[in-house]
């Protein structure tokens, strides 16, 4: 079946990434992608990143800009040593996904997502994508799916809009907003 011919639904579905991130994944690409010494290099850099430091690409990149100039870009547009300035906001806004905030009122997507079973959790995900998609449309935006897809897909699953977890769900990026403002002392 090709890509036009499918439901809207599987196509909202097809644009997520339910990929599972493990290893034997990332090895598998390697040996079915050819160039194997350079993603052999690739997987090295991809483990560092994913066990040592989140902040490794950055590193390598300002390592690359200051050879290609010629000297050591100056601290305060270092890329890679303002994203480690700015772990403690990545840290707290990381905690309010994962755990919520008791104070604000707001749960953690874990807690958030407790209540959908996992067959129905792609299913979720697909109306919080088409609920999103129209979003764009609304504000002239390039939307990534026809607005009758959007809409056929908030239909096949209408009843998750009706849920305690779709509500909930909203009150993240307001919550995340908030904690910016605060550690970063800015008005919303």
């Amino acid at each position: 079946m090709n890509g036009l011919s499918k439901l809207p639904e599987e196509r909202v579905k097809g644009s997520i990434s339910f990929d599972d991130g493990k290893l034997s994944t990332r090895i598998k690409d390697i040996s079915d992608n050819g160039g194997f010494k350079e993603k052999l290099s690739d997987l090295g850099h991809s483990l560092y990143t994913h066990t040592v430091d989140e902040l490794h690409p950055f590193e390598q990149l300002m390592k690359e800009v200051n050879k290609q100039i010629g000297k050591e870009i100056p601290f305060e547009n270092d890329v890679y040593k303002q994203a480690w300035l700015f772990r403690g906001a990545t840290g707290k806004a990381q905690a309010l996904v994962e755990f919520g905030d008791k104070a604000a009122g707001v749960k953690g997507l874990k807690a958030i997502l407790e209540p959908i079973g996992i067959k129905e959790r792609k299913n979720f995900s697909a109306y919080l994508v088409a609920k999103h998609d129209l979003d764009f449309h609304a504000n002239g935006q390039k939307a990534t799916f026809s607005k009758a897809e959007d809409v056929a897909t908030l239909r096949k699953f209408e009843k998750m809009k009706r849920s305690k977890s779709c509500r909930r769900i909203t009150e993240i990026p307001t919550a995340l907003i908030a904690t910016a403002c605060k550690v970063w002392n800015v008005k919303a």
